[in-house]
């Protein structure tokens, strides 16, 4: 090579991504071709190039994934098994597409690519637009009532609006708003949980990873359970918005156009651009509460529980319940009292009773109940049913029954297997065992059920 400036300042990189069917080929060389060549190549500074790093043309090698489709074919016109990906793009949008290729793509593995997984980056992209929308209209909501709004407004234009997020230099961290309840200490501690761990997982090239990670997060946690949340404790608002403008932050480098839209909304702000590593979210470790995540967890499984108990008890939805929760401990009962509203309006409870263990039997032709981790036992007023209608039910459990145990038995057998075992990947022998555990559990709640 000639001894150019450019030479000087670019040489070694630091990542090179690519195929892995050219190690030896492309590869291999361009390291050997570092270590015979650049010896005599000064640095930028003029010193000599003398320690192995400054010679090899770079320090990480990413090796791609191959897309292949379901059958496990690399994609070809002959085969005719290759999608345009305009036509991805036009049918599902950009970033659905970049999204699914992501998630599918663990590191060091081929993909099995079929349109259809687009769908899941559709839905992930539609909801999250959704919940922007819901959080801005609370927001609009929450200032209308506010005489001096809660949000942070350093940057507070002159004609009276409020800028609620400003534009963060030199990294950014979730929340300077002070949690008010234990959603928002778990939904904070949540979220510096997920940027502590999507941080990890790009410092590792594991981009799969991320995407895993932060779907969970938005969809789940956010989506599912904090919006409804905002919906019943408008004081919420402020850090529902902190929150989500994080989501952004993180969620960028994976799905660029629908953030970079959905922030200019949240923020106001038409002449930034959210891109580059200053503009990136951080996590603060101070504000990751294991404590927080479990009391809220636990919150989250008598409402879950109750839900569970409405359906197999044919309860309607919109059907207000009376519900007793019986707890263990005074602490457990002084947690769920703090989460009552919570509890009352996600589980349409019209009357609530949190009572200590040991009170009088309550009978099973009036209540259906559950067990919580232990912790509490959750019970629903049930509407007297006839003979026949018991019959009814009690041959429908039955058959549900039926059918889980036989899904349990061959998955237990699948897993027994030492062919599949030796051969499966960590992870999706991990999601079986997952499976099991779900499936012991169904079979558990239906004999109770059934008995009852």
């Amino acid at each position: 090579p000639e001894n150019t400036p450019d030479l000087q300042t670019f040489y070694p990189g630091h990542l090179l991504s690519t195929a892995p069917d050219i190690i030896f080929f492309w590869v291999a060389r361009m390291i050997m071709g570092g270590l015979e060549f650049m010896k005599d190549m000064p640095k930028l500074d003029g010193t000599a190039r003398t320690k192995m790093e400054d010679l090899i043309p770079f320090r990480d090698v990413y090796f791609h994934n191959i897309i292949r489709d379901q059958q496990g074919r690399k994609m070809s016109k002959s085969l005719g098994n290759s999608p345009d990906p305009i036509d991805l793009v036009g049918q599902y949008g950009t970033d659905a597409v970049r999204f699914t290729l992501l998630y599918l793509a663990p590191l060091g593995q081929d993909v099995r690519f079929g349109e259809e997984n687009c769908e899941q980056g559709r839905n992930f992209a539609n909801k999250l637009w959704n919940a922007t929308r819901f959080v801005i209209m609370k927001r609009d909501q929450y200032i209308s009532k506010q005489s001096e709004p809660k949000f942070e407004s350093a940057d507070a234009e002159s004609n009276g609006s409020v800028q609620f997020i400003a534009k963060k230099e030199h990294g950014a961290s979730f929340s300077t708003t002070v949690p008010s309840s234990l959603a928002d200490r778990w939904i904070l501690s949540r979220a510096n949980r997920t940027a502590r761990d999507v941080k990890k997982a790009f410092d590792e090239y594991q981009i799969n990873e991320v995407t895993k990670i932060l779907y969970d997060f938005i969809w789940k946690d956010f989506c599912d359970w904090y919006v409804e949340v905002v919906k019943i404790q408008p004081d919420s608002t402020p850090l529902a918005v902190e929150i989500l403008e994080g989501i952004l932050r993180m969620l960028h480098p994976v799905m660029p156009f629908v953030t970079e839209e959905l922030w200019h909304a949240l923020t106001n702000n038409d002449g930034s651009v959210l891109i580059g590593r200053d503009d990136y979210i951080s996590a603060d470790e101070g504000k990751i509460s294991d404590s927080a995540e479990a009391d809220f967890e636990f919150i989250q499984r008598i409402i879950e529980s109750s839900r569970l108990l409405r359906a197999n008890a044919k309860i309607a939805p919109s059907k207000p319940i009376e519900m007793i929760i019986r707890v263990n401990k005074e602490i457990d009962s002084a947690l769920i009292e703090t989460s009552r509203n919570i509890i009352e309006k996600l589980t349409r409870c019209e009357t609530l009773s949190i009572t200590p263990e040991g009170g009088a039997e309550l009978s099973t032709k009036d209540y259906t109940s559950d067990l919580v981790g232990g912790r509490a036992q959750v019970f629903l007023k049930i509407e007297a049913v006839s003979e026949k209608d018991a019959e009814n039910e009690k041959e429908r459990l039955r058959k549900e029954l039926e059918r889980i145990v036989k899904q349990y038995e061959t998955l237990q057998s699948k897993l027994s297997d030492e062919k599949f075992t030796s051969r499966a990947p960590e992870e999706i022998i991990s999601k079986e065992k997952l499976k099991l555990a779900s499936f012991l559990s169904q079979i558990e709640k239906l004999k109770v059920s059934i008995e009852n």
